[in-house]
């Protein structure tokens, strides 16, 4: 993905009244960016953006889906490379 595209992926990913409150903790997560809903977000970190200008630049989508049967959240992400 070209970096010009990379905020606009995340918006439509995330969609409106994006947080960085993780809803499962209530406390600030300053490597993501969570859906309104919380079942979405973007990983973006510092191990994310030390890897920027290079061609291992990367982000990932992120789905997390709660499983009760087990308590527990399972999340699934995707790797995107960003193209420098």
């Amino acid at each position: 993905m070209k970096s010009s595209d990379v905020v606009n992926s995340w918006d439509n990913y995330l969609g409106k009244n994006q947080t960085n409150i993780n809803p499962r903790t209530g406390l600030v997560d300053n490597n993501r960016i969570f859906s309104a809903d919380g079942t979405r977000s973007i990983r973006f970190g510092n191990h994310e953006m030390g890897s920027m200008g290079t061609p291992k630049g990367h982000f990932h989508f992120e789905t997390w889906t709660y499983d009760s049967v087990n308590d527990v959240m399972n999340v699934s992400n995707i790797l995107q490379r960003i193209i420098p």
